[in-house]
Parts: C-alpha cells; structure tokens; sequence
C-alpha cells in the first residue's frame, strides 16, 4: 500500500476544520500519546510584516494545530532558527504567533539560543541540532508551500534545514540536497502538515509571487506530500533533486502510483515555476568559501550594495 496525503480546500472549511480531517485521515492518535512532547516547526523565513501571510506559515494554520493537539497533551513546544540576516523572533511577531502561544499555553522556542549538541554526520562537522528536538516524543514540521531558486520547491523535506540553529549555516549550502535528506533521515518528522492557503511561486523563498490556493495538506511521508503538493500546482517533482534523493534513500514514495490522494481539494490550482537567478546561482557557489560568506554576504553594508546593484540588473533583464 502507498503513502497516504490528505488534502483539504479550506473554500469547503476553516482552517481548523481542515487541519481536524488531516488529522483524523493520518490516524494521528496512533503517534500522539497521552501527555506526548511535541515539537512544532514551523517556516518563519521573512521577519516582516509585508510578506509574512504568504512566506512564513500563518498562525492561523499554527492555532489550528496546537488545537487538535491539545486533545492528547499540553507539552507542546514551537521552535525555529534564526535567519542569516534576522532573528527569527522578529518572524515569530510579524506572523502573530504570540497571540498563539499566549493563549494556549505552548512555549515558544529560538533554536538558535537553546542548548544544542552534536550529532553523528560528516555533513554536519562543526554544526549542532537543538536538544529541544532531538529529544521530544513527537516532530511536526509545518512547511507554507513555496517554490525556492536553489532547490525548485521548498516543502516538508526542506523546512528541516531550518533546524540547523547557526545564522551561517549557508556555510554548507554547498550539500544544500544532500543535507536536507539527512537532516530528515536523522530527525524523522512523524508528521507534515502543509499550508498552501496563500502559497508563494516564482523567486521563492522570500521574493516570489503571493498564490492564494486555498489547501492544506498532510501526511506521515514528507517524500509523498512534496511530490503530491508539486503535481498539485501544475510542477514537475523531478526537478526537486532533494525529492529525488530522499526517495532513493527510502525516505517516502515519489512516484504518482505509490501515491494515494484523499480529501476534497480542487482541481486546477497552478503556482509559478522556481526562478534560478544567475546572480542567486553566483552567490550560493560563493557560499563554499567562509571569507565570501563571513566579510561579504554577511556584512550588511557591502551586502547592500550588492543588492542594489542585483536588482538594477533585474529591471534590465540581465540577472
């Protein structure tokens, strides 16, 4: 039997009503113990307010989680990193999940100011992972469903770099696909529970198109919720090579008749393909070397210079 993905149209339901039937449809009660701690990550990747609804996922998808859940426990945990450029707290107000928190009681952690510890993996010399995560009963990861430049898609499988707690962990862009299937193969989410109401196509992850579609998915395979969300918005899977990786690793079914789809989504949804801008494909190279990243990407002054020089390029068409 294939992996199962439940998707839900919230234009037949609220949030939260969609969110229950993901759920129920993945058995979640089998995973969840009584009193179970629960690791919620979320994808906070852009600290303000002007791109938060369609880059960052939405606190009302958040809520809606932390509600289901509290019907088995109260030890629920939201936790994620600091961007290379922000700290990821200024996501967690500009996303509203204060509110969130404050009113259900759940703790809201920085990964990158949390107690961390080493793991076992070449990829990975020199960097830690949160002890918060590495040591709770139950990992959610909550990706918004986006295109991205590098990676073709950013979905369940990548939200997981987000929990390498360094601001610099472009350091390691270099295994960019590579790692994200180890990250996933070390940290093993028991769910994946997708927003892809207001959804971002183009030069995702932060700078593409706002999409509203309308759909929330989930699944106990992250493999099979990528590929299913890709076809979904008119994509092709075999773009994402971290997709392709994590499948030959065994970490889910890829292909469409391994696939079983439930629920009640629409037909027709469409996002704009990724965009590889030659100046992003110049910069993520230069990530290999440390005095690139540390005295340029790094620098705020010279990184603004860059970027304006960047987007002078793209009004001409010439990036």
């Amino acid at each position: 039997m294939g992996s199962k993905v439940a998707v839900f149209s919230t234009h037949s339901g609220s949030v939260y009503e969609c969110v229950k039937a993901i759920f129920e449809e993945l058995d979640w009660k089998e995973r969840v113990g009584w009193g179970a701690s629960v690791m919620l990550k979320p994808n906070l990747s852009w600290p303000g307010r002007d791109k938060a609804e369609y880059a960052n996922t939405s606190a009302e998808v958040l809520d809606a989680v932390i509600r289901v859940l509290l019907e088995r426990t109260n030890r629920i945990a939201v936790g994620e990193s600091d961007g290379t450029r922000f700290s990821v707290d200024e996501c967690f107000r500009s996303s509203g999940y204060a509110e969130v928190l404050r009113e259900h009681g759940v703790r809201w952690i920085n990964f990158s100011k949390a107690p961390s510890r080493a793991v076992e993996h070449p990829l990975l010399s020199g960097f830690e992972l949160p002890v918060d995560l590495l040591e709770c009963d139950v990992f959610i990861t909550l990706p918004k469903l986006k295109t991205h430049g590098l990676t073709y898609f950013t979905g369940a499988l990548k939200n997981q770099w987000g929990c390498i707690p360094r601001y610099d962990r472009i350091l390691l862009h270099r295994h960019l696909d590579r790692l994200i299937v180890e990250l996933n193969s070390l940290l093993k989410p028991t769910f994946s529970i997708m927003d892809g109401v207001v959804a971002m196509g183009g030069r995702g992850p932060v700078n593409g198109t706002r999409t509203k579609l309308g759909i929330l998915l989930g699944s106990r395979d992250p493999v099979a919720l990528d590929a299913a969300a890709i076809r979904l918005v008119g994509l092709d899977p075999g773009r994402a090579k971290h997709l392709l990786l994590a499948a030959e690793k065994g970490l889910g079914s890829l292909a469409e008749g391994e696939i079983s789809l439930c629920g009640n989504a629409d037909g027709n949804l469409s996002l704009e393909p990724a965009r590889l801008e030659y100046s992003v494909r110049a910069m993520n190279f230069l990530t290999r070397y440390p005095f690139f990243t540390y005295r340029i990407l790094l620098n705020d002054r010279v990184f603004s210079l860059g970027k304006r020089a960047v987007a002078l390029l793209r009004r001409l068409g010439l990036s």
